[in-house]
């Protein structure tokens, strides 16, 4: 381990070196570093799990999407039989509506074990965290307060819509779990032009982005 704290490996050999006698006088050490190669092997065998980790999720996905499809079949078909019962239409829209992010959930799935390039469109950044607000607001304790701040005029990005919304939904459950007593959450957008020194340090282009913070009141984590 180096002063600053990094860890190294090295390989080393012994040479022998021998006096006239051919006895073995004494040996020198050559070490080789091989931090490099160490984690070169580490970043293989966590490549390879992830390839099994997708592999995996393939073949549930795939038989999570057949059971929704037939509860969604039935649900619409229960929908159309019934369309003037206020009483059947109170149960079925929540339940159409879980079953479909369900089969959103699972085409995201089904994105990551095939590898699948995302789905760029233009997004209303407003319309987006309100509807993520929205969801948060029923599903959240109510001793967590959900807030945001407006946005003056429309914020657009370039997106994939159900990778942002899963980000931002992970997010505020985690930030949920560093309220065990309660506080709030706050979700705020907006829009920032940086320029090329500030690019470099995200590694990104000079350029025109939209900036989303979620935050929250919280204990935090342990370091």
């Amino acid at each position: 381990r180096r002063p600053g704290g990094r860890l190294v490996y090295a390989r080393s050999e012994l040479v022998p070196e021998l006096d006239a006698e051919g006895s073995v006088a004494g040996c020198f050490v050559l070490s080789v570093n091989i931090t490099d190669l160490k984690n070169t092997q580490a970043a293989l065998v966590h490549a390879q799990k992830m390839e099994a980790a997708g592999q995996l999720t393939g073949g549930l996905a795939h038989d999570f999407n057949n059971l929704l499809t037939v509860v969604i079949g039935n649900l619409v078909t229960l929908q159309e039989r019934y369309p003037n019962e206020p009483d059947m239409a109170e149960y079925l829209l929540p339940a159409l509506k879980a079953s479909r992010r369900g089969a959103s959930l699972i085409k995201r799935l089904l994105t990551f074990s095939r590898k699948q390039p995302l789905s760029l469109r233009s997004v209303n950044m407003a319309n987006m965290v309100n509807e993520t607000l929205l969801l948060l607001k029923r599903t959240l304790p109510a001793h967590v307060t959900v807030a945001a701040t407006p946005v003056e005029q429309p914020v657009f990005a370039m997106t994939d819509a159900q990778q942002l919304e899963n980000a931002l939904l992970n997010l505020a459950l985690n930030a949920r779990d560093a309220m065990p007593n309660g506080g709030e959450l706050r979700i705020e957008s907006s829009g920032e032009q940086l320029n090329a020194e500030d690019a470099a340090d995200i590694e990104a282009a000079p350029g025109e982005y939209v900036q989303i913070t979620v935050s929250d009141n919280g204990i935090g984590m342990d370091v």
